[in-house]
């Protein structure tokens, strides 16, 4: 394990400030170097008045600033331990090692944890968040030592190679059963789409990871560009890390175009969901893949072209066989998306409408991509990044859906979360020297359960313009109100 000095007096402020009940949302399209962003989502009792939403128990009176992760650091995720504490892994740009920094159940660092709660993992690659995920795998089990989080990474500047690491987040170390001990290369592109001449391999992109049968994973994504040189891909990579099947998922009439969740069915077969193209029209699709060979059995659901683009985003699995996944369907224009989430049970898909995000400070903002995971109480949590113009991350658009049971109660807006069941809000530090009612740009990359919260870990920059990173910030959020009842909230 490699430890990197982060105690720079060059280095930037990480805020950390918690709040009660709401989310956050997906990554900046156009990334700048920024600091990492997370809200706690807490699903508790409706709030009476503003003085209850700053939850004491956090940090110093609801709000904690950290130091420790230094500069130029991007969000991957985070994966919570039964104890109620939470492994944030980020990514160190200038050095391309991982950072991992262990959050208490009170917000502050874990001291017990690498001496200062911060280590650095050497890693020797440059990540593409946009293109790389991460899966928690042991979390719940209540055996601590089986926790582990898998990240499929692609590289930034190679478009053919993913790189595999098993992450024990106790010791700060690869596991030593996978890859010989360290991350291990895939070279997906080239092995479905051989050279020929002077052709590049396609573009190369990592949408799903997620565990499999006897310790393997499944990872999914995508080559090449957008449009009809786009082909999703499946692959099945053994508990020792080596490739077991790989396939590009098709059926008759049908084009999938990515994978983004995968899940093992009750009769043991792979769901596949992600975009797809049908009739020369762009939808969703869930196929029914062979558990060994990968091969597609059936398509088991289609969604209704209606004109609109679609962005299948990365899902999440939930307790009793369902995903959920958040969409954004709409076309070019900065305002015409729609907001939409996935809930997958076994074999049928309940598309269901969400609510625009209301005006941001009285003017129209649109949805850019998305994230959704489950929460206590049969809920799922929406986030999405916003959009004005052509200004990405201007801030977040948070939805709650209260699950049905797939038969007679059905899934809904659950109204009784913010207003009518959705919220619009961004982060403003009290140092900004941003415009009055604007803020630094941010937007968040994944959402993970942690106890009766949901937390959503992502970026932020530290001022308007700025091109460099700035910290952790994490807040509960207030399910009964639109407000965020913190200065720096708005």
């Amino acid at each position: 394990m490699f430890i990197s000095d982060r105690r720079n007096p060059t280095a930037t402020a990480i805020v950390v400030a918690i709040i009660s009940p709401r989310p956050s949302a997906s990554p900046l399209s156009t990334r700048v170097a920024s600091c990492l962003l997370a809200i706690a989502l807490l699903f508790g009792g409706a709030l009476a008045h503003a003085g209850d939403a700053l939850d004491q128990r956090f940090g110093e009176q609801g709000m904690r600033g950290l130091f420790q992760l230094g500069a130029m650091v991007q969000a991957l995720g985070s994966c919570p331990h039964d104890d109620g504490s939470i492994t944030v892994l980020s990514h160190r740009q200038e050095t391309g090692h991982l950072v991992l920094a262990r959050i208490t159940v009170d917000g502050s660092l874990d001291d017990t944890f690498s001496d200062d709660g911060v280590a650095d993992l050497a890693f020797f690659w440059a990540i593409d968040p946009q293109r790389s995920v991460l899966a928690c795998a042991g979390v719940g089990n209540g055996t601590a030592e089986d926790d582990r989080i898998m990240l499929a990474a692609l590289a930034q500047g190679d478009e053919d190679t993913a790189v595999l690491a098993l992450i024990d987040p106790h010791a700060a170390r690869f596991d030593a059963e996978f890859g010989l001990g360290g991350p291990m290369q895939h070279a997906y592109s080239s092995l479905l789409f051989p050279a020929t001449g002077d052709i590049a391999y396609p573009r190369l992109a990592i949408r799903g990871v997620f565990p499999g049968n006897n310790g393997d994973w499944i990872i999914s994504g995508h080559v090449g560009d957008a449009g009809a040189t786009r082909f999703a891909f499946v692959a099945r990579v053994a508990v020792h890390g080596g490739i077991t099947a790989l396939v590009h998922p098709s059926a008759e009439g049908l084009s999938m175009r990515d994978v983004t969740t995968t899940r093992i069915g009750s009769d043991g077969r792979i769901r596949a969901l992600g975009t797809a193209v049908v009739g020369g029209q762009p939808t969703w699709a869930l196929l029914r893949l062979d558990a060994e060979s990968l091969q597609t059995m059936s398509v088991s659901a289609v969604g209704e072209p209606d004109g609109f683009n679609y962005q299948v985003e990365p899902g999440r699995r939930l307790p009793g066989g369902l995903m959920t996944a958040a969409v954004i369907a709409g076309d070019d224009s900065p305002f015409a998306t729609a907001p939409r989430l996935l809930i997958v049970r076994e074999d049928t898909v309940n598309e269901l409408e969400l609510p625009q995000p209301a005006a941001l400070n009285g003017e129209t903002v649109g949805v850019v991509s998305a994230t959704a995971t489950g929460a206590v109480g049969g809920r799922v949590v929406f986030v999405a990044s916003l959009r004005r113009g052509d200004h990405v991350g201007v801030g977040f658009h948070a939805v709650v859906v209260r699950l049905g049971d797939g038969i007679s109660v059905p899934d809904v807006v659950d109204t009784a979360f913010a207003e009518g069941g959705s919220a619009v809000f961004r982060f403003r530090p009290a140092t900004s020297s941003c415009p009055a009612e604007e803020g630094p740009p941010q937007g968040a990359s994944r959402i993970s359960a942690w106890g009766e919260a949901s937390l959503l870990v992502g970026d932020i920059a530290p001022d308007c313009g700025a091109q460099t990173s700035s910290g952790l910030v994490m807040a509960r959020i207030d399910s009964a109100s639109v407000q965020l009842f913190r200065g720096d909230f708005e």
